[in-house]
């Protein structure tokens, strides 16, 4: 026969095993929802000409120029990573996307993984270029809460928690084992 737990203990434990769990889905995710803009805004008229993605269909207006794609990636590396952060002094890896389609081609996109995931056309892994968006999963809900740059050549830049603003491998068994899907946003 089992001991018996008296209520107060019971419902102490169901507290604190609530609170790990938020806690734990709170810091798997690359963004919170309390920062997370969600859609993009609509483009006011002082935007007249930025590119709005659609979550529905890539936006074929916009294209990739691979080589200043490089340039900005290149300006960003080093760049501390914070969560929730979304400009050069401190960045995440969904604001870092962000960050650099805008600067990239006025291009305003939503402000996390999970929204950015369900954007553009399905790239299958073998056939990634510059310019795709690289997601991955390391979070035990199941959900993408990494997201990348490809840069070409088998490499990405993203903004590990760990080292800011880095290039990686997508050769490393580490990524590999971790992908979920690649999407390409631009033609």
């Amino acid at each position: 026969m089992r001991p018996s737990v008296p209520a107060r203990h019971g419902i102490a434990i169901i507290v604190v095993a609530g609170a790990c769990i938020f806690c734990a889905g709170w810091f798997t995710g690359c963004m919170s929802s309390t920062v997370r803009y969600g859609r993009p805004r609509p483009v006011e008229a002082a935007e007249e000409g930025a590119l709005r993605y659609d979550s529905t269909a890539p936006n074929r207006r916009g294209s990739i120029e691979t080589e200043r794609l490089k340039k900005i990636l290149d300006s960003y590396l080093g760049t501390p990573y914070r969560y929730g952060g979304m400009s050069r002094e401190n960045v995440d890896c969904s604001g870092l996307v962000c960050l650099v389609f805008r600067e990239l081609n006025g291009a305003l996109m939503p402000r996390s993984a999970v929204d950015m995931v369900k954007l553009g056309s399905p790239v299958r892994f073998a056939e990634v270029k510059a310019g795709d968006l690289i997601f991955f999963r390391w979070g035990f809900f199941g959900t993408v809460d990494h997201v990348g740059i490809c840069t070409g050549e088998g490499r990405f830049v993203h903004a590990s928690s760990s080292y800011g603003v880095i290039e990686s491998s997508l050769n490393d068994e580490y990524y590999r084992s971790h992908f979920v899907a690649a999407r390409r946003l631009f033609q």
